[in-house]
């Protein structure tokens, strides 16, 4: 639940470590796009009250 004043943060990343194992020769990129034209955003599903 997130109350008025709360932040959330969002972390990229291109493991997934423990569940498996680093590949050493592969190289992940990722491109994250924000302000001006390129606007990011975050969508988080809203629950009914109750």
């Amino acid at each position: 639940m997130f109350r008025t004043g709360h932040r959330v943060r969002l972390e990229v990343a291109a493991g997934n470590t423990p569940r498996f194992d680093v590949h050493p020769r592969v190289v992940a990129r990722h491109t994250v796009h924000h302000g001006g034209a390129h606007p990011s955003h975050l969508l988080l599903p809203r629950l009914a009250d109750g």
